[in-house]
């Protein structure tokens, strides 16, 4: 067991080199609750489940699709939400580039939907930033106090 609790038979059968299949099918199913429930394993399962679904419990594949449904659906609320700023970016001549997140699809991850979003990363150079701000704080973002 490693200090996450992940069991290294895990790590044994998602080597790329000589994979022990054998160490995955002897995983519990305390085991893979501790799996999906540590965020980094879970994304890794989502992409190994892509070429592999025949060798994980049907009810752990069955978690790993809600896992997808759900990420997918958060991609939607955030294509929206950055396509409403963007409009209201362009209306007013604020300048941005998005970085990180869907900006490094497709060469980050060919299936968009395996890499979650959580939120969307801006620059705007100075000339534009407080117009940018005014933008969101009319779509009802708010500055988050600094910590």
């Amino acid at each position: 067991m490693s200090a996450s609790g992940i069991p290294t038979s895990l790590f044994r059968a998602l080597r790329f080199h000589n994979p022990d299949k054998e160490a995955l099918r002897r995983i519990t199913d305390g085991e893979w609750e501790r799996i999906l429930d540590d965020w980094p394993a879970a994304r890794i399962m989502t992409s190994f489940r892509q070429d592999h679904a025949d060798e994980l419990p049907h009810w752990v594949n069955q978690k790993l699709d809600r896992y997808l449904a759900d990420t997918a659906a958060r991609f939607q609320k955030i294509k929206s939400a950055y396509a409403a700023a963007a409009r209201g970016f362009e209306a007013v001549g604020a300048d941005h580039v998005v970085i990180k997140g869907f900006s490094l699809f497709p060469a980050y991850t060919n299936r968009f939907g395996l890499r979650p979003q959580g939120d969307i990363d801006l620059y705007c150079p100075p000339e534009s930033v407080h117009r940018a701000q005014e933008v969101l704080s009319e779509l009802g973002y708010r500055a988050a106090p600094h910590q």
